[in-house]
């Protein structure tokens, strides 16, 4: 009695047997009362019942029923594709879920684009080596000599020192602000257009952050002040750019830049 109340209750036809692409020894025949995996929950907005019983074909075997609005519930959420099989009273075969629901906002399988500060190189870049950056710090050092010399030369004639404790102190505030103009000198041409000193720009190199973009002064700045730690242990830090990957100093590493050549 069981079996017949199921039968009563599902009213459909017998469906085809699975096209040739399903059939095989893993496969079983479709079979009307197959027991099946629970449904997903209906989408949101999907709350109208449809009286159409709908098999599936999936993995190689039949489940469902389902309604119409159980099956559209599973496209949307990735349970079916739009190819798979399904069956229904009154087809002749089976046929793709795509054809029998019509149009369904199904989700896209094609990531979009990536932001542009996140696509991947697709040029080989080319790393600069240690003696290259050695000349770019070369040529920026003869550059700076005249505004830091002409400083110098300002600041002692306005601070007169007779002790050596004066002296001292005019040498340590001298120092101060020779590392400050270095520092302004570096942190704005590398975080300009340039993407580098006046050194680099002669050598056709330039400063860029791991995805080969253009750094912010705020970066810049750092990586300026992280050639402290590059010079404390006998200049390692310096020396790491022969051997590393990227041709990466300490300083890199610790602003997360390198120096490449201009393309």
């Amino acid at each position: 009695m069981g079996e017949h109340r199921k039968n009563s209750d599902m009213n459909m036809d017998e469906p085809p047997p699975f096209p040739p692409r399903f059939r095989g020894s893993r496969v079983s025949a479709p079979r009307r009362n197959q027991v099946c995996d629970e449904p997903p929950p209906l989408a949101p907005g999907l709350t109208r019942e449809l009286p159409k019983q709908i098999l599936i074909a999936k993995d190689g075997k039949q489940k469902g029923p389902f309604s119409e609005d159980q099956v559209r519930s599973m496209l949307m959420g990735g349970f079916l594709a739009p190819g798979d099989l399904c069956w229904h009273d009154g087809l002749p075969a089976w046929l793709p879920v795509s054809q029998i629901l019509g149009s369904v906002a199904v989700p896209p399988t094609i990531p979009p684009s990536l932001p542009a500060r996140s696509r991947p190189r697709t040029a080989s870049v080319q790393y600069a080596g240690f003696w290259i950056r050695v000349g770019a710090y070369f040529i920026d050092t003869v550059v700076m000599i005249i505004p830091i010399c002409l400083f110098g030369c300002l600041y002692r004639a306005a601070t007169p020192a007779s002790t050596r404790l004066e002296h001292s102190a005019v040498d340590l505030v001298e120092n101060l602000y020779t590392s400050i103009i270095w520092w302004i000198y570096c942190a704005v041409l590398e975080s300009s257009v340039w993407q580098g000193t006046i050194g680099k720009k002669v050598l056709g190199l330039k400063v860029t952050d791991l995805d080969g973009q253009r750094i912010s002064f705020g970066r810049a700045t750092g990586r300026y002040f992280s050639l402290i730690l590059s010079a404390l242990p006998l200049c390692i830090g310096f020396m790491m750019v022969g051997w590393t990957q990227r041709k990466q100093g300490l300083h890199d590493m610790i602003a997360g830049t390198f120096v490449a050549r201009q393309q």
